[in-house]
């Protein structure tokens, strides 16, 4: 035998002894799969559909959600989970489990759980769904007709009433590096507007417009450079104040003491309506069908909006 085909023997010998199997070798440890996700804040349930590819003794345990650092984001259940077969398991929201939640601003997610008699613990990230409705939440502004929310742990969501779909608005958020805020919320006819503040590295704000029919952001609008000195960066300028027509129209005051301007924007473009070394945020208002007012050191200013 040649010494070539004599090497590749030993080869295919060590190779298959590799491969085969080892007497009393540990079981393969199973897995855990998710397909469903899904939490309802006002019943305080989470409910999920999982599946557990292990043996019947590893498919048997404690099953819960948990956060990345926070804490429980549910109870937990002991469940027996049939393998390979999904199971629809509801669990009850932790005190504190919404806020306990992973979350980048536009994914809300936990770790599902499995903890076994004996054995580590299954294991699956998955991103939760909110099952939201009109009542949901904490009233942001409201309407007879439409009201504004914020869902703890998903965002701003806007409504129809009395039992239309909530629709997804913004998500504000605060982490080590970027905090985004929502302030002055406005509703007028099927319009939502709102001041958004943004705190990523340098100030800046801006008004936004939501559409109600077509569920969408449909006008965004930045303040001004602030150009100060104590800026120190290229953010921009603060907003005092925001008003709204049902045509979708709406107009701001930007600026700060003693250079303030007020702004606006319509089906035409956005417009310079006027400046003052002291105009009154709070004091900007609709008046009649075509214009907005405004006091200036408590002189009345006024421009069209329609």
């Amino acid at each position: 035998m040649s010494r070539a085909l004599l090497l590749a023997g030993l080869l295919a010998l060590a190779l298959a002894a590799a491969l085969a199997p080892t007497a009393g070798a540990a079981p393969t440890p199973g897995a855990l799969a998710v397909s469903h996700a899904t939490v309802a804040p006002e019943s305080g349930v989470v409910r999920l559909t999982v599946t557990c590819s292990g043996t019947r003794a590893r498919c048997r345990g404690v099953l819960s959600m948990e956060s990345e650092y926070d804490g429980p984001v549910t109870r937990s259940r002991r469940v027996r989970l049939v393998p390979r077969r999904a199971t629809r398991v509801t669990l009850r929201l932790a005190p504190g489990g919404l806020a306990a939640a992973g979350s980048d601003g536009v994914e809300t997610w936990g770790y599902v759980r499995l903890q076994p008699a004996r054995g580590a613990a299954l294991e699956r990230q998955v991103d939760l769904e909110p099952e939201l409705t009109c009542r949901s939440g904490t009233t942001l502004a409201s309407t007879a007709q439409t009201r504004v929310f914020e869902q703890e742990g998903f965002g701003v969501f806007a409504c129809r009433r009395p039992s239309g779909t909530p629709a997804f608005v913004v998500q504000p958020t605060e982490d080590d590096l970027q905090s985004v805020e929502v302030a002055d919320v406005t509703i007028a006819g099927p319009y939502v507007a709102y001041v958004e503040l943004d705190s990523y590295k340098c100030f800046a704000a801006s008004v936004a417009e939501f559409d109600l029919r077509a569920r969408r952001i449909v006008r965004e609008r930045s303040s001004a450079e602030d150009d100060r000195p104590s800026a120190n960066c290229s953010g921009t300028l603060p907003i005092l104040g925001l008003v709204l027509r049902p045509s979708g129209a709406f107009a701001w005051v930007e600026g700060y003491a003693g250079a303030y301007a007020v702004r606006s924007v319509d089906a035409a473009g956005t417009h310079a309506l006027g400046t003052g070394a002291a105009i009154d945020g709070a004091s900007l208002a609709l008046s009649g069908d075509d214009a907005v007012t405004w006091l200036d050191g408590g002189v009345r200013g006024s421009g069209p909006l329609r």
